[in-house]
């Protein structure tokens, strides 16, 4: 029955009870992608249209909805996905860990001295303007 992504998603929009026009409302596209995507059309859902699907409904396994594989909702498969995640951690020796490491605390530094001497330049500019309009007011009383 879920053969498609198509059907996927008819099955899904059956499951939430939505018809199209909530379901578009809901993901954040406009109807017609919707009609186009489950009417005669069946043209496949954009990245864009599946990854706003997922964003906006963030219980749907994606792999699920877009392969087919899985099941529909991601909670049943959290059991294996907790034991990947620590291994994610693990991906560099401590050697390369603590070079990137040191990157990311130069690159940090650099952004923060930035952001100071951009709130600096403001705090001058909005000086300036200031006092040009007052500088402009006063010329203006004078007349």
């Amino acid at each position: 029955m879920t053969d498609s992504i198509n059907e996927r998603l008819e099955f899904l929009l059956q499951e939430l009870r939505y018809n199209r026009s909530e379901f578009a409302r809901k993901v954040g596209v406009s109807i017609q992608t919707i009609h186009n995507i489950l009417g005669e059309k069946k043209t496949k859902p954009t990245f864009e249209v599946i990854n706003k699907i997922l964003k906006n409904i963030p219980d749907i396994n994606s792999d699920w909805l877009i392969l087919g594989a899985g099941e529909m909702y991601r909670g049943v498969d959290d059991s294996t996905k907790v034991e990947e995640e620590p291994a994610k951690e693990k991906r560099f020796s401590p050697e390369i860990q603590k070079y990137i490491d040191s990157i990311v605390n130069k690159y940090e530094t650099q952004i923060n001295k930035k952001d100071k001497q951009i709130d600096n330049l403001i705090t001058i500019l909005s000086s300036q303007a200031a006092g040009k309009l007052i500088g402009k007011q006063l010329t203006a009383q004078r007349w």
